[in-house]
Order: structure tokens, then C-alpha cells, then sequence
């Protein structure tokens, strides 16, 4: 009787699987930037590599150029999937006066997703900072939803803000992770809202 149970439980299990039908690989539109493509580029990539990459040449928001000075550099920003979100990636002139990239920023528009395992406020007094982003996650019981990224090497400012639900469906806490030098992430900031 228990293998049948058991082969019962498989069998809904797999369609329950099966019945979540993946996005279609077309199924974002090819001018919005993903955070695949966000990722795939790095400072010192030229400004034409990533516009092929993100299949999109980005609107112009700020430029600032000087003869004689050396920090010229142009702002794009390029559209995400959500229409609260936006990429920003900063270009500078090089030697050469190729414009690559410096830094880029990602608010992706998102929020929590809302998981059975939610955020207590236990589990939030545990979180201090100085915490690594693997405790965190750990205490919280799930990976969280990365809402934003900032990328700017040279600058000793890498971050990456993530939000966990809360049993409120208007509730979060917010991590805001730092990058140390030797390549860890530690909590920077936290915040809570229980709704």
C-alpha cells in the first residue's frame, strides 16, 4: 500500500511539475535587458559590445566631456522586463578614446517572491550587519529576490540589495550586501516593513 501511495504522490508531483509551463525563450522582448545579459558584461567592455549584447543602444541620460581632462564618460540607460526597473551602465574614454564601461547599476523592478517560508522578525534580529549574504540567507530559510545590483569596481562600492516576504503580503526586510576586497558579501544596511 505504501508503494502505491507513494508512486501516487510521484505521479502528482510530476505533473504538478510539468503543468508550470516555462517562458518561451521569446517570450521577453529582445530590447529589454535581462540580468543574464546584465551580468555577461564587465568593465572595460566597449560600449558596442554592449549594446549587441543587450540588443538595444540605450538612451543617453547624461554625458560629460572636457578637452584636456580625462574623465569623459556617458550614461545609458536601457529598459528592463518591469516598467519600474531600469539598467544604468556607465561608460568612460579610455587612452584610445574608445568608450568602455565602468560601472552599471540594475534595479530590476521586482519584489519578494512570495515563498511559504516567510521572514519573521526573529529571524530579522538574528541578521545584523557585518553578517555574511550565506548567514542571511541561511536564517531566512531561502535565497531571496535580488532587487538590485551595483557594479562598480575601483570604486569600493559593490552591492546587491535582496528582499525576503514577510506574512504580510505588503511586508519585506531588505539586505543591502556589500563586496569586501577579499570577495565576500556582508550586510551593509537592513530594513524591515510587516505590514
Amino acid at each position: 500500500m505504501k508503494r502505491y501511495i507513494s508512486a501516487a504522490v510521484a505521479c502528482l508531483l510530476a505533473l504538478s511539475v510539468s503543468a508550470v509551463a516555462a517562458p518561451a525563450a521569446n517570450a521577453v522582448p529582445s530590447r529589454i535587458v535581462t540580468s543574464s545579459e546584465f551580468y555577461s558584461v564587465h568593465q572595460g567592455n566597449s560600449i558596442a559590445h554592449v549594446r549587441a549584447r543587450f540588443g538595444n543602444n540605450g538612451t543617453v541620460t547624461a554625458r560629460y566631456d572636457t578637452s584636456g581632462w580625462k574623465y569623459d564618460w556617458v550614461s545609458l540607460d536601457f529598459p528592463t522586463y518591469y516598467d519600474s526597473g531600469w539598467v544604468t551602465v556607465d561608460f568612460v574614454r579610455n587612452s584610445s578614446g574608445t568608450w568602455v564601461l565602468d560601472t552599471k547599476y540594475a534595479y530590476w523592478g521586482l519584489t519578494a517572491v512570495q515563498t511559504k517560508d516567510k521572514a519573521t522578525k526573529a529571524e530579522f534580529n538574528r541578521v545584523k550587519e557585518g553578517n555574511s549574504i550565506d548567514y542571511a540567507r541561511s536564517t531566512f530559510g531561502t535565497n531571496g529576490t535580488i532587487i538590485s545590483y551595483v557594479d562598480a569596481p575601483g570604486y569600493a562600492y559593490d552591492l546587491v540589495t535582496i528582499e525576503w516576504p514577510t506574512a504580510s503580503p505588503y511586508g519585506y526586510v531588505l539586505l543591502d550586501f556589500g563586496k569586501r576586497s577579499s570577495g565576500s558579501w556582508k550586510v551593509e544596511t537592513r530594513s524591515a516593513y510587516w505590514g
